[in-house]
């Protein structure tokens, strides 16, 4: 069960939220502070527990992140899909930024965000469908990147 929050607790949640990509405060959820992206299309909750709480909304990224704390087993926000208790600070602040990443790269997102920066683009001619595939390569490039953190 998610405890009260304190301005501390509440800053210090809000802050590993926005340094780690999520820079759109999201009406609260009881105790659970929620936050958006502009640059991915994950939600996520926070929330203070024994360890520390974090819950998220898209089942892709929860599964792949099954591995970092523990699991969540009570009653979660709506729309979220998942949850993790992490024993601290740090440790949720890797989970975020892990959780931001594998939103932007996971199946389906590196093509959603393909088709969107190609729509406009003219198919008419080989060399515009050459530009095409040089667009895509670039994206797949950035997502394995982000997707294996650089390495």
């Amino acid at each position: 069960m998610p405890c009260p929050l304190s301005s501390v607790i509440a800053t210090r949640l809000e802050k590993a939220a926005v340094d780690n990509g999520f820079d759109h405060e999201l009406p609260s959820f009881g105790e659970w502070l929620a936050f958006a992206s502009t640059q991915s299309p994950l939600s996520i909750w926070l929330a203070m527990t024994v360890g520390g709480a974090f819950a998220l909304a898209q089942h892709n990224v929860a599964i792949a992140l099954g591995t970092i704390g523990e699991p969540f087993l009570e009653t979660l926000p709506a729309r979220a899909v998942g949850a993790r208790v992490v024993p601290d600070i740090p440790i949720l602040h890797h989970l975020i930024r892990r959780a931001f990443q594998l939103s932007k790269t996971l199946p389906d997102e590196l093509l959603h965000t393909f088709v969107a920066r190609t729509a406009t683009l003219p198919r008419t001619t080989e060399a515009e469908r050459l530009v095409i595939q040089r667009v895509g390569q670039d994206i797949f490039r950035q997502g394995l990147l982000d997707y294996w953190e650089g390495r």
